[in-house]
């Protein structure tokens, strides 16, 4: 006996629409519809967020993070010289949303060791998101004066003056920028950026 494959195609099609209405049936019917759902923000689905249901307060995080952060939070007041805790530590908050207290945390970081460029342009980029442009401003020059050629923290201070509408600001550290590290991500990032300005 054979089947037409046409028919099989009507099956298959058929269930597909038979699936599609139950489960979009279920879904409109679930109580455990979260906030962020509802409003169509999604959550992250890992580590510090997965469980999380209902109207979700800013620095929300599962049980399992929160004893991780406290136990890492007691570990790093007993040792505020271990680097590699506060780092640890601080990376955790931000990711866990608790960015007032997370500067904090980087902030000591920075004071103890100024070797790792990442924690100068983390600690500036919080700040940017925070709109506070003046901080931002002030961790990439801090950057820059140890290192002049990061290329990054220059890009990223060309950033900072176009947000707060120093655009000329904004102009030069780009065309600096290209012209003294031509063909590197960096100085090609800054030209799109000056060919948005014009």
């Amino acid at each position: 006996m054979k089947i037409k494959t046409s028919y099989i195609y009507i099956f298959i099609i058929l269930l597909a629409v038979i699936f599609l209405i139950y489960f979009t049936q279920n879904s409109n019917s679930s109580n455990n519809i979260s906030e962020a759902s509802k409003q169509n923000i999604e959550i992250p689905n890992d580590e510090i967020h997965k469980n999380l249901t209902g109207q979700i307060p800013v620095g929300a995080v599962t049980p399992a993070v929160q004893r991780q952060l406290d136990s890492l939070k007691t570990y790093v007041n007993n040792n505020p010289k271990d680097i590699a805790s506060l780092r640890q530590y601080s990376e955790l908050l931000t990711a866990s949303h608790k960015i007032n207290e997370a500067l904090k945390y980087w902030e000591k970081l920075l004071q103890l060791n100024q070797d790792n460029p990442n924690d100068f342009l983390t600690v500036s980029f919080i700040y940017f998101n925070k709109g506070d442009y003046k901080n931002s401003e002030k961790y990439l020059n801090e950057l820059i004066a140890i290192d002049k050629n990061n290329t990054e923290a220059l890009y990223n201070l060309g950033v900072v003056y176009s947000a707060k509408g120093e655009v000329q600001k904004a102009k030069k550290i780009w065309q600096d920028l290209i012209n003294n590290h031509k063909g590197t991500q960096m100085a090609l990032e800054a030209q799109k950026a000056l060919n948005t300005l014009k």
